[in-house]
C-alpha cells in the first residue's frame, strides 16, 4: 500500500523572506514529499492514480477526475476528440443506462458536471457525504467503461456543432482562440478545443476509444475530493474501482515555442473592434509565474461605463484612458500552462472607424506600461502591497465552497504534483517585492515580440 506524507502550517513561516531561487529550491524539493497541511492529504496509489483530498466536517462532498487530456493532447486529425468524449461520458457506461444514470444522480440529490480546456478535462460528481463510493464508483466506471454508443455520437456531434456556432458569436472566446493559434501554429496548444467543425462531423466510435484508451490511464489522473470524506476511505475506493492500465503512458505534448504574429478577423460592419496581444511567459512551476500574475492584478481591467480601475482605484493607466477615450474597456490576463506562458490584454475599441489611430494609441499606452513595470523604480511599495491584499481575498473568496476546494486540490495536483495550502499561497505572496515584480516585467515583457489576433473592422494596430 501506498501513504501520504504531511507537514504542518507551522512550518510556513520559517520559509518567509526566502530569496527568488531559495524558494523555488524549497518548493521544487517538496513536490515529492509534501501532501498538504493538516486537513489536506495526498496518496499516490500502486495502481497509479493519485488521490488527494480535504476533510471539511460537513454531510457534503464534491468529488472528480482530473485528467491530463485536453486538446493539446490531441492530433490534428482528431481535433476536437477530447471535448467529444466529454459529452459522451453521462450518455451511459457498463451496466448503466442513459436513463438509469439520470434517474439515480437524480433520486440522490447529487450534480454531474464536466469541462474541458486545452490542458485537462474534468468530471465532478457533488452530493451528500455517505454517498461517497457511488460517485467514485460512478466517475470510475464511465471513464473506464464507457458505452459510446452510436446513437449518443450522433446525437452529440449536432450539439457541438451548435456549440462551436455560439461560440463564433462569442468576440472574446473567438479571439483567444485566434491567439492561441497565432502563438503556437504548428503544435497542439493551438488547437480550438472544440476542434473545426469538419473534424467534429467526421469523428468516428473507434477514433473517441482510441483516444480514451491511450489517455484515460490512472498515471495521468487525480482523484480528488473536497467535503465530508475521510481520505484513507478515498485511498480504498481508488485501489478497488480503478485500474491500472496496461497501456504505456502516452508521449507528453510537443514543446511549445511562443510565435509573433497576427490573425484578423475582417468585420466591416462591427461598431467595435476587439484586440487581444501577448508575449510569452512563465509556466506554472517557475518562480515568476507569482510576480506576473501580480503585474497582471496590478494593471487590471478597466470599464468605460462603470470607470471600474485596477486593483480597485484610479491609476496613471486607467487615468489617460478615461482623458484620451482610447477604448470601451481593457483586461490584463496572464494565462498558465505547465510549459509555458501568455502575459498581454485585451481590449474592446469603440467607434474604431472614426479615428483610425485609436486602437494603435490604445496598445502603445498599455505596452508603454508594460515597459514602465519593468523600470526600476517605477512601481511603489504600497500599490504592491494594495495588489496582494486583493489577490489574497480573491484567492480565498474563490475556495468558499466543497466544489471550488475540489476543483483547487485537483488543478494543483497536476500542474504542480501536490497542492498547496492557502497559507502557503500567502506567504508567497506576501514574500514578493517590488523588486520581483520589475525583474518579471523586465525578464518577460520589456522588448519583447509580441502576438495579436482582433475581430472587427479593419485598423492599424502598430505592429511595425
Amino acid at each position: 500500500s501506498s501513504s501520504s506524507t504531511s507537514y504542518s502550517s507551522s512550518e510556513y513561516p520559517k520559509m518567509f523572506r526566502l530569496t527568488r531561487q531559495k524558494l523555488a529550491q524549497a518548493l521544487q524539493n517538496s513536490l515529492s514529499t509534501q501532501g498538504g497541511t493538516q486537513t489536506s492529504k495526498f496518496t499516490k496509489l500502486e495502481n497509479g492514480l493519485r488521490v488527494a483530498s480535504i476533510d471539511l466536517k460537513i454531510p457534503t462532498m464534491t468529488v472528480g477526475l482530473w485528467c491530463n487530456c485536453g486538446s493539446r493532447y490531441e492530433e490534428l486529425e482528431n481535433n476536437g476528440v477530447a471535448h467529444y468524449f466529454e459529452h459522451l461520458v453521462f450518455k451511459g457506461s457498463q451496466g448503466m443506462t442513459r436513463d438509469q444514470l439520470e434517474e439515480t444522480v437524480e433520486n440522490k440529490g447529487q450534480r454531474l458536471m464536466a469541462y474541458t480546456s486545452r490542458e485537462q478535462t474534468v468530471y465532478f460528481a457533488k452530493g451528500f457525504s455517505n454517498d461517497a463510493e457511488e460517485m467514485v464508483d460512478l466517475l470510475s466506471n464511465i471513464v473506464q467503461n464507457p458505452t459510446l454508443s452510436t446513437k449518443a455520437i450522433e446525437e452529440e456531434r449536432g450539439v457541438i456543432l451548435a456549440e462551436i456556432d455560439d461560440i463564433a458569436q462569442n468576440q472574446e472566446e473567438t479571439v483567444y482562440d485566434y491567439l492561441h493559434d497565432v502563438c503556437f501554429r504548428g503544435t497542439p496548444l493551438s488547437f480550438p478545443i472544440l476542434g473545426p467543425k469538419e473534424n467534429v462531423k467526421g469523428l468516428q466510435r473507434h477514433e473517441i476509444l482510441d483516444f480514451v484508451k491511450k489517455h484515460y490511464i490512472t498515471d495521468r489522473m487525480v482523484l480528488a475530493a473536497a467535503g465530508g470524506i475521510d481520505h484513507d476511505a478515498l485511498c480504498e475506493m481508488g485501489n478497488r474501482l480503478f485500474d491500472k492500465s496496461t497501456m504505456p503512458p502516452p508521449p507528453e505534448p510537443k514543446g511549445t515555442e511562443f510565435k509573433p504574429g497576427l490573425k484578423y478577423q475582417v468585420v466591416p460592419s462591427m461598431p467595435y473592434v476587439h484586440i487581444a496581444f501577448v508575449c510569452e511567459s512563465a509556466k506554472w512551476t517557475s518562480p515568476d509565474t507569482l510576480p506576473l500574475m501580480l503585474a497582471s492584478q496590478m494593471i487590471g481591467q478597466w470599464d468605460r461605463s462603470t470607470g471600474a480601475g485596477a486593483i480597485g482605484s484610479k491609476t496613471i493607466l486607467t487615468n489617460k484612458f478615461e482623458r484620451e477615450a482610447l477604448a470601451l474597456s481593457f483586461k490584463a490576463f496572464n494565462t498558465i500552462y505547465v510549459d509555458i506562458g501568455l502575459f498581454g490584454c485585451y481590449l474592446v475599441v469603440d467607434n474604431p472607424t472614426e479615428d483610425p489611430d485609436r486602437a494603435k494609441k490604445a496598445i502603445q499606452v498599455i505596452r508603454q506600461e508594460f515597459e514602465n513595470y519593468a523600470t526600476p523604480g517605477y512601481l511603489d511599495q504600497e500599490t504592491v502591497e494594495l495588489a496582494k491584499k486583493t489577490l489574497i481575498s480573491q484567492s480565498k473568496m474563490m475556495l468558499e465552497g466543497s466544489e471550488q476546494i475540489c476543483e483547487d486540490i485537483g488543478r494543483q495536483v497536476l500542474c504542480y504534483g501536490r497542492r498547496g495550502e492557502m497559507e502557503e499561497w500567502e506567504w508567497r505572496i506576501n514574500d514578493i517585492t517590488v523588486e520581483d515584480v520589475q525583474k518579471a516585467m523586465e525578464r518577460y515583457v520589456k522588448d519583447q515580440n509580441f502576438a495579436f489576433s482582433a475581430i472587427g473592422p479593419k485598423v492599424d494596430l502598430g505592429m511595425s
